[in-house]
């Protein structure tokens, strides 16, 4: 008698292939802070993308979880000061510095992607920058290089009290599609004004999920 043994075959987790790309955007004028007539204006583009290729689990979308990839960011930046002739009361040269365009690496510490929780259909992207100054502080309106400080930039930005973006970025998605083993893409994008006018930030990102084997 012939006996024969079947095998059975643990369902695998979906996994996926993961592309990030986002951008954010701060123009801020410091002239209510200085008085009528001068002010300072820094402006800020930032864009945002997986460091390396990536790859995350059903499981691991299934709740974001705190540092499973760095970013690499490249962040373009100008500062300027500018008066009006007799209405400025600070005696400043108008000066304008380019700083240019740097790249530099986010840690994964504080960086997520996925669904909220387990149960959740609101899916999220964010991360906490804390370093020193990727500029070193060596760009400033009036000319002066400072000494490098530590800086923090969180994305999304815009948590203010009662305002657009004060519950982070997160947009609803089916948690079916974790499963439906196809591709999908997910986009999140505000902007908003604050401080009567002086402060500008726009952001947005796209999440690209493509089903591996």
């Amino acid at each position: 008698m012939r006996v024969s043994a079947s095998t059975s075959t643990a369902p695998q987790t979906p996994r996926f292939k993961v592309t990030i790309g986002a951008t954010m955007d701060f123009t801020y004028n410091t002239y209510p802070l200085m008085g009528p007539g001068c002010g300072e204006q820094e402006a800020r583009h930032v864009v945002i993308r997986n460091a390396k290729p990536l790859t995350l689990t059903a499981t691991q979308l299934g709740k974001a979880q705190n540092g499973l990839f760095d970013l690499d960011a490249t962040e373009t930046k100008t500062l300027a000061f500018r008066e009006t002739p007799g209405k400025c009361e600070w005696v400043f040269t108008p000066h304008v510095s380019t700083c240019g365009t740097i790249s530099y690496t986010i840690n994964s510490i504080g960086t997520g992607l996925g669904f909220l929780n387990r149960t959740s259909d609101q899916f999220t992207f964010f991360y906490t920058r804390i370093g020193p100054d990727p500029y070193r502080q060596g760009c400033e309106a009036d000319g002066v290089a400072h000494p490098p400080a530590n800086t923090t930039d969180d994305y999304p930005p815009g948590k203010y009290p009662g305002e657009p973006g004060e519950d982070g970025s997160h947009v609803s998605v089916d948690r079916a599609k974790l499963t439906a083993g196809k591709p999908f893409v997910v986009h999140w994008s505000y902007s908003g004004v604050w401080y009567q006018g002086s402060l500008h930030e726009a952001a947005s990102w796209k999440i690209t999920l493509i089903p591996v084997k």
